[in-house]
């Protein structure tokens, strides 16, 4: 059973039919209906949230707020454990890569149905990890420069789409199955000397164009921990 919050009554409404969950009267009785406490704000309001409910030892908080530490949050919630969770909307694929911390395997099993669950023992190396949450959406603006490209060289929105994202399914799907693999090695090897293909990379790093993908990864990283913009 699934029991929702009313502290956005349209959203609570919608879950509420998606999710076939009970809205509640408050996040008290929310708390007190349930064994798992999913924590979904944004990070400014993540406290207050907190300190106005009660949970019980037997009870865990996941946490799903960007850049809101353990150690902050437990103190509020105790004596409920509390396991922080960063699931990305590819779970509504059921392919999310979920980043838990610290690894519980209730959580754990709870995210594998939206994809797979990546425990990590330290909240430092979860804030490093949990930047690809943000890379995730970036992607998409790839994809569809791409997408616009191909349809310029006169292909049909109808193939341009599939083609520029089932090229993109592919080559994660071939780099996931080559865990061992560096992934620079592996697009070395695709992009072999004299090939189209490398004649597009060599274009890629002449120009610097994975410099600005760095950077913004540091930017947000840095704001992830606390250090500004």
């Amino acid at each position: 059973e699934v029991l929702l919050s009313a502290r956005t009554r349209a959203k609570a409404e919608l879950l509420s039919r998606d999710c076939r969950g009970r809205v509640c009267g408050s996040n008290q009785d929310v708390v007190d209906g349930s064994d798992l406490v999913l924590l979904s704000v944004r990070p400014a309001f993540a406290k207050d949230v907190l300190s106005e409910v009660t949970l019980r030892e037997d009870q865990v908080l996941i946490s799903v707020v960007a850049g809101v530490a353990v150690a902050e949050l437990a103190p509020l919630a105790s004596p409920a454990q509390v396991v922080r969770a960063m699931p990305v909307t590819s779970a509504e694929a059921a392919s999310s890569p979920t980043l838990i911390t610290p690894p519980h395997p209730t959580v754990e099993a709870l995210f594998s149905h939206c994809g797979h669950a990546i425990p990590v023992e330290k909240d430092s190396e979860f804030e490093a990890a949990a930047t690809n949450a943000c890379v995730y959406g970036w992607f998409f603006k790839l994809f569809d420069c791409l997408r616009e490209e191909t349809e310029r060289a006169g292909v049909s929105p109808e193939v341009a789409r599939p083609l520029v994202l089932g090229m993109a399914r592919g080559a994660a799907e071939v780099a996931l199955l080559k865990p061992n693999e560096r992934l620079d090695t592996t697009a070395r090897t695709i992009a072999s000397e004299g090939s189209f293909t490398r004649l597009g990379l060599d274009h890629l790093e002449a120009r610097r164009a994975f410099d600005p993908w760095r950077e913004a990864f540091g930017r947000v990283y840095a704001s992830l921990k606390g250090e500004g913009q």
